[in-house]
C-alpha cells in the first residue's frame, strides 16, 4: 500500500516518459497540487463524445488503434459507431458491446493526450468500468490486453438478464431505513452525501418508481444492474479471464473506490468486483482529503466525477476541479488551459530558483 504523500515526480514521471509514446513532452516540475486523473464508468457514455477532440493527432491515434482490437474481438467498428452521424448525442447509447469499450477507449485517449502535452498524473482514480484506464495509465496493464478484457467483460454480462441503475437524490440511511427499496435494489454507490445508486432488475423498475415517490431520482443509461448480485452468473467466466492476464506493479498509485485506500499493487479479481462491488466515491475523496488537496482532471466523457466532487469534498479543502469532455465542446479550449496551467507552474518554480 502507499501513503498519501506528494514527493515530486521523478520516478512517475520517469515511468510515464515510456507511456504510449517515446515523444511524450514531461515537465521538470512539481505542480503545487498534485494531480488526479478520474476515469468514470457506465452512463456516462453518449454518442459524438471527445468528437472535437478528433482533431488533435494524438487522441485520433489512441482511438484508431484501440479500435483495431474491437475489429477483431467484435467484427465491427466502435468508434464508427459511437461517431455515426445518424444518432444524436441524446440518443441512448446502451448496447453493453459496444458502450464498453467506447468507454474506455475515450478515456484512455484522452489521458494519453494530457500526458503527451505534459499534465502528467501523480494519481489516478477509476471508478466502476474507468479502473481499466485507470490501470492502463498506472501501468498495471498494456492497453490492448485492457481492451481485451473490457470486451470480454461485456460479452459476460451480456449473459445476465436486462437491469438498471437508478440514482437517487438523497442520503443513503434512505436505502437502509426503507425495506421496500433495500428488498428490491442493491446498493451500488454512494457519490456524495445526498446521492447514491442502486441496481435492480429491469422488471422491477416500475415498483422502485412508486417505492421513491417524492423522492428525486434519475434512471441512468445502462442495460445491467451493474454492482449488484443480478450480474453475479457472469463472475465465473470472467474472474477465469482474468487468471490470464498480466499484471504489474502500478507505477502510479491508484486511489482505490473499492476500499477507501490507495494501492500499488491489484488483486486478481480487481477487474470483476470493480464492477460488482459497491463503489465508495464519497469514502475515498473523505478519505484522501484528510491529509492533503488534489488538481482532480475528469478524464470521463460526460464531468460526472467532477460534477460529484462538488458535493463531496470537505468544505475546507483547497482541491481544484476540472472537467475536459462534456456534451457542450469547448474541449481544446480546455486542454489548452490546462497545459497553459503546467506552463505557468513551471515558470514560478523556475523563478523561485
Amino acid at each position: 500500500m502507499c501513503c498519501i504523500e506528494h514527493n515530486g515526480r521523478s520516478a512517475q514521471a520517469q515511468a510515464l516518459a515510456t507511456f504510449g509514446s517515446e515523444n511524450l513532452r514531461l515537465n521538470l516540475y512539481t505542480p503545487t497540487l498534485p494531480t488526479v486523473f478520474m476515469f468514470s464508468g457506465q452512463g456516462s457514455q453518449y454518442y459524438a463524445m471527445g468528437r472535437e477532440l478528433r482533431t488533435i493527432h494524438y487522441f485520433e491515434q489512441t482511438l484508431c488503434e484501440l479500435d483495431e482490437v474491437c475489429r477483431a474481438m467484435l467484427g465491427e467498428s466502435v468508434v464508427a459507431h459511437v461517431y455515426d452521424p445518424n444518432y444524436a448525442i441524446s440518443d441512448p447509447f446502451k448496447q453493453t458491446l459496444l458502450s464498453h469499450p467506447a468507454i474506455f477507449i475515450v478515456e484512455l485517449a484522452l489521458a494519453k493526450t494530457l500526458i503527451y502535452c505534459g499534465v502528467v498524473p501523480q494519481y489516478v482514480l477509476g471508478t466502476s468500468l474507468g479502473s481499466f484506464a485507470a490501470a492502463v495509465v498506472a501501468q498495471c496493464i498494456d492497453e490492448e490486453q485492457a481492451m481485451k478484457a473490457v470486451i470480454k467483460q461485456a460479452e459476460v454480462i451480456d449473459s445476465c438478464p436486462a437491469g438498471s441503475m437508478i440514482a437517487v437524490m438523497d442520503h443513503v440511511d434512505l436505502y437502509y431505513n426503507n425495506r421496500d427499496l433495500s428488498s428490491l435494489s442493491d446498493l451500488a454507490g454512494t457519490n456524495f452525501d445526498s446521492h447514491f445508486v442502486v441496481s435492480l432488475p429491469k422488471e422491477y423498475e416500475c415498483d422502485l418508481g412508486e417505492v421513491l415517490a417524492g423522492t428525486t431520482f434519475q434512471v441512468l443509461p445502462v442495460s445491467h444492474a451493474f454492482h449488484s448480485r443480478w450480474i453475479d452468473q457472469a463472475a465465473l467466466p470472467y474472474l477465469d479471464y482474468l487468471k490470464g492476464l498480466n499484471i504489474s506493479c502500478a507505477q502510479v498509485p491508484l486511489l482505490c473506490s473499492l476500499s477507501t485506500s490507495i494501492t500499488d499493487t491489484l488483486s486478481d479479481r480487481f477487474f470483476w468486483d470493480v464492477i460488482r462491488k459497491p463503489i465508495l466515491f464519497y469514502d475515498l475523496i473523505d478519505f484522501i482529503e484528510k491529509n492533503q488537496n488534489f488538481r482532480y482532471i475528469d478524464c470521463g466523457p460526460s464531468g460526472t466525477l467532477t460534477t460529484f466532487l462538488k458535493y463531496a469534498l470537505p468544505a475546507h479543502s483547497h482541491s481544484h476541479t476540472h472537467t475536459v469532455m462534456s456534451q457542450y465542446g469547448k474541449e481544446a479550449k480546455k486542454i489548452r488551459s490546462l497545459v497553459d496551467q503546467e506552463k505557468a507552474s513551471a515558470q514560478d518554480q523556475l523563478k523561485g530558483c
